[in-house]
């Protein structure tokens, strides 16, 4: 659920809003005084990080992976 969540890059003064973030979070924070500006993703270019998630089992040594679904991405293991 994490990777797939709504995002904000606070990184720049300019703070990017992820257009899935409810409208009223949206305009609380500009009500608080922060520069924002809402940005959809897309492949090119990327607003985001895009993170991907990987469990291994320590048991049986079987690989589970959460990639970015936004994203061409996949997870692999030996």
């Amino acid at each position: 659920e994490a990777i797939d969540a709504p995002r904000v890059d606070a990184s720049t003064p300019l703070v990017l809003l992820d257009d899935r973030l409810p409208p009223e979070v949206i305009e609380h924070l500009e009500r608080l005084g922060h520069q924002a500006a809402v940005v959809g993703e897309a492949f090119s270019p990327r607003s985001f990080s895009s993170p991907v998630g990987i469990l291994r089992n320590p048991d049986t040594g079987l690989m589970a992976s959460g990639p970015d679904c936004f994203y061409p991405t996949a997870g692999a293991g030996c």
